[in-house]
């Protein structure tokens, strides 16, 4: 049992403060208008009976977060559960909620936080049937939903005690709500296997699927797990090779600092060293000076005595050669003519060869310019072709974008008729076939099947003398609910119609025709084009125009090359001693090409080949002759000649500067100087320390050193950028541990489920077979009470005899009232409210002396007529007496007829 005496909001979707105090039992009517809060006290009354912790982020605690404070959502209600007597409060607020519970009576009890929180839970499961308190509250919107009332265990525990039924299925303990629960969860258990006919369902195969998803799940998460482990490796690696970097580095600067203070030491050293090897060298270089000057005196002496030998022996060869030369002159001048002579039959034969070429392409190249005119002309005539497709087309405005415009705007318009006949009021008439009525002064006839009419409009119906009229739902602003969709269809209607005068045409039917033909035209102009492009080989027409022009230009340029080598054919044979291939007479008339240009080429090889023989025999005689002979002993005579006249010039100039006795005592002074400045360099280096290295060394160790310092550093930052990556693709991997888990998880349930699904479907089928024939039974026995409550209620409401039908659930599935019976779904908007409300009321009134739980209505009525408003006020009343009931609306004077009600305001409740 629970009865709310008292709750209290803070900060709640906007309310800032409300307290409302509920009598025990009676009707509490809270009015007030839209949007004041008024369903707000239903949800915090919810969200307070849940066991949601107070820090939770879940959606139905932000939706009654007060966004305009940065204030917990506080909660607080004094209740009584069962027996006991107790206060509770919860504020919530993300991460820091509160919760205090305070139990007056039976026995005094004080507790906080998750302990308050989990004792009123437990409090709560051991008092109250929380479906039933959702059964038996009316929520906004949705006061059409008629009640199952099938499976609320305090409703069957209370018929089962009016009827002295016990339920088969309850064992020895009669336990009626228990059994009824354990028959429901039977028939869902089977239901999960089987369909209503007996057929396998859904779930068998599912499993299956469950399990092949799973495994890909599994695969998926596991790859991914490997790679975000190779990742995390990697950084360990990383982390390791950057550490030791980092120890290294000091190390490695302190070398740099000792070898860089080493080199320069070694620098100063090398400094002195260098200064006395310069005195040294410099020493050495006067020593050499003055050996090479000396040297130079000698090799001028022995220079003077050869060239002396040279010249005697050129005068004696000079005075042979000139014997030998003068019978080699007849023979070179033979050779010379013989040489002109071929070298112009060779190029005479050579311009014959050209010629012949130049004809050969000329011919080739007219055949070609031939086959292009054709080409041409095919080119221009489907280029023709294509331009009209193109004229065509152009014509076609139904391109495939409009044609989708079109379509979209004709769904669009079917879709806006289909909500306005969905929406509109659905009016069956019937009665024997041939029956005429009129509907808007308009005649119809009933056939053999009842007729429906759709009414989006107020509408009158006349059967004789009888005039019925009908007007469809109205919003809450009072206008038609159909008014837009009416202005709905209009505008898509408009739209379509634009759209069909933008194609240029009437009908959806010719869009589609011309829609084809455009495609058509398409299909043509690409077949066209290929034409067009196997016609030019690929080329357009300009392009292959510009190819007719270069053959013109090739055949003018092969016949001026013919031309050309016909007039060097003249030229070098102007009497016509060359003998051409053809035998065709003198190089001055016209020759043919009979022979072709192969054997023309091959005379021309062998007349240059001979041509060039004759040359080296020239050029051998030139060279090795007895006239060269003679030439080359002259010339290596006056050579020595003027040697030995420019030796005894330049030694009698060089004694005339320095003797060479002089010479000799420069050299013996400069070797003294040389032994002098070595042997300071000598004691030098012997006090010198060595031990540290030459400076080339000092250099490369300092070198070294500094290039180490910079490696580790580079490699330091190497090392960074691959942690930063390695951390970015970590990052990309987050939560994989948590996906391999869950898909290992989900695995394992899967086959889990496979196996136990198979096992439990046969299980399930035997179980509730055997159970529901006695089950059903029982609940024909006990449906009895219930139906006669509601009855009775519904007795008061339409001041007559009503009869109400149930499905198999208890869920009112017909009302006959004056002997005309009506299925639930016929009934209108008012009446299906009005059965809603008494199957709950009926609920609580039989359920309300043991186990009953507040009955909450919120924003009803709205459908109903003032007279059946003025008898739902009665039977809250009744109610009321023993049932503590609450009203929350827009409009106060719906429930002004509830005798003993409490009515109170929102803006009362907020103070």
């Amino acid at each position: 049992m629970l009865k709310i005496r008292s709750l209290t909001l803070s900060h709640v979707a906007g309310v800032e403060h409300a307290h409302v105090e509920f009598p025990d039992n009676g009707v509490l009517v809270v009015h007030g208008p839209n949007e004041v809060g008024k369903s707000t006290l239903l949800r915090a009354i919810r969200l307070l009976l849940d066991d949601t912790p107070t820090s939770s982020r879940k959606r139905e605690v932000k939706a009654l977060k007060d966004v305009g404070v940065d204030e917990p959502t506080t909660i607080s209600a004094q209740m009584l559960v069962g027996d006991m007597e107790l206060h509770l409060t919860k504020a919530y607020n993300k991460g820091t909620g509160r919760c205090e519970l305070q139990v007056s009576s039976p026995r005094a009890e004080s507790l906080t936080g998750r302990e308050a929180s989990d004792r009123f839970a437990e409090i709560l499961r051991g008092e109250v049937d929380t479906d039933l308190l959702d059964a038996l509250t009316v929520e906004q919107g949705a006061s059409l939903d008629q009640l199952a009332a099938a499976g609320l265990g305090p409703l069957e525990r209370a018929l089962a005690e009016e009827t002295g039924v016990d339920d088969p299925a309850a064992g020895d303990q009669g336990d009626i709500g228990a059994a009824s629960t354990l028959v429901d969860r039977i028939a869902a258990e089977r239901a999960r296997y089987f369909t209503p006919g007996g057929r396998a369902s859904k779930e068998l195969k599912a499993a299956d699927d469950e399990l092949a998803v799973a495994e890909d799940v599994h695969r998926t998460a596991e790859y991914a797990y490997d790679q975000a482990q190779k990742l995390i490796t990697d950084l360990e690696r990383l982390r390791a090779e950057k550490d030791e970097v980092t120890r290294q580095e000091p190390k490695a600067r302190a070398e740099a600092q000792s070898t860089a203070a080493d080199l320069e030491k070694g620098r100063e050293r090398q400094r002195r060293i260098d200064e006395h090897t310069l005195v040294v060298t410099r020493a050495k270089q006067a020593l050499e000076l003055a050996e090479q000057r000396l040297q130079v005196r000698e090799d001028r002496v022995a220079e003077l005595t050869e060239a002396t030998t040279v010249r005697d022996v050129a005068a004696t060869a000079v005075t042979a050669a000139t014997e030998a030369a003068d019978g080699e002159r007849h023979r070179e001048a033979q050779l010379r003519e013989t040489l002109a002579q071929l070298r112009r039959r060779a190029r005479t034969l050579s311009a014959y060869g050209r010629y012949l070429d130049a004809r050969e392409r000329r011919a080739a190249v007219a055949q070609t310019r031939q086959v292009l005119a054709e080409q041409q002309e095919k080119a221009e005539e489907v280029s023709r072709k294509i331009e009209e497709t193109r004229r065509q087309l152009a014509e076609n405005p139904v391109t495939p974008e409009l044609e989708s415009k079109i379509r979209q705007v004709e769904a669009e318009h079917h879709r806006a008729l289909g909500v306005r006949d969905a929406s509109a009021t659905l009016v069956e008439v019937s009665g024997p076939a041939g029956t005429h009525f009129r509907v808007d002064g308009g005649d119809h006839e009933l056939a053999e099947v009842p007729e429906s009419l759709r009414v989006t409009s107020p509408r009158a119906l006349e059967f004789g003398d009888v005039t019925v009229s009908v007007t469809p739902a109205r919003g809450k602003d009072g206008q038609l609910e159909s008014g837009d969709l009416d202005a709905e269809v209009e505008r898509t209607q408009t739209s379509l119609r634009a759209a069909l005068t933008e194609a240029g045409v009437s009908t959806i039917e010719d869009v589609a025709g011309q829609a084809e033909a455009r495609r058509v035209l398409q299909e043509s102009l690409g077949e066209l084009r290929i034409t067009l492009s196997q016609a030019t080989g690929g080329l357009s027409l300009d392009e292959h125009r510009q190819k007719i022009e270069e053959n013109d230009r090739d055949h003018r340029a092969a016949d001026t090359a013919a031309t050309a080598a016909h007039d060097l054919i003249a030229e070098e044979d102007p009497d016509g001693e060359v003998e051409l291939p053809d035998e065709a007479g003198s190089a001055t008339s016209a020759p043919s090409a009979t022979s072709g240009t192969g054997e023309v080429t091959r005379q021309v090889d062998e007349a240059e080949a001979q041509a060039e023989k004759t040359r080296e025999d020239l050029d051998t005689l030139a060279r090795t002759g007895a006239v060269a002979v003679l030439n080359s002993r002259v010339e290596e005579r006056d050579r020595a000649d003027a040697r030995v006249g420019t030796i005894a010039t330049a030694l009698e100039n060089m004694r005339a500067d320095v003797d060479d006795d002089h010479l000799r005592q420069q050299v013996s002074g400069a070797s003294q100087d040389v032994a002098t400045a070595q042997g300071e360099l000598d004691a030098l280096l012997a006090e010198t320390d060595h031990s540290a290295g030459d400076l080339d060394t000092l250099e490369g160790l300092a070198e070294g050193a500094q290039s180490r310092v910079k490696r580790l550093r580079d490699r330091a930052d190497r090392i960074g950028h691959e942690i930063s990556g390695a951390n970015g693709a970590l990052g990309e991997h987050s939560g994989v541990a948590e996906r391999m888990e869950a898909a290992t998880s989900r695995l394992q349930r899967a086959r889990r489920t496979r196996e136990r699904v198979h096992r439990q479907a046969q299980a399930a089928d035997a179980l509730h077979q055997a159970v529901q024939a006695a089950r059903d039974d029982a609940r024909r026995r006990y449906e009895a009470p219930y139906r006669a409550s509601v009855e009775k209620l519904a007795r008061t409401l339409y001041g007559r005899a009503v009869t109400i039908e149930f499905d198999e659930d208890l869920r009112i599935s017909r009302r006959v009232l004056d002997s005309t019976a009506l299925d639930a779904a016929q009934l209108s908007g008012g009446a299906r409210e009005q059965l809603s409300i008494l199957s709950r009321l009926a609920v609580a009134d039989i359920v309300g002396k043991g186990e009953g739980v507040p009955v909450v209505i919120d924003d009803a009525l709205g459908f109903a007529d003032s007279a059946r408003v003025q008898r739902m006020n009665v039977v809250l009343s009744q109610l009321g007496r023993t049932n503590q009931i609450i009203v929350l609306t827009c409009d106060p004077a719906r429930f002004d007829g509830v005798p003993g009600a409490t009515v109170t305001s929102m803006a009362q409740l907020q103070g």
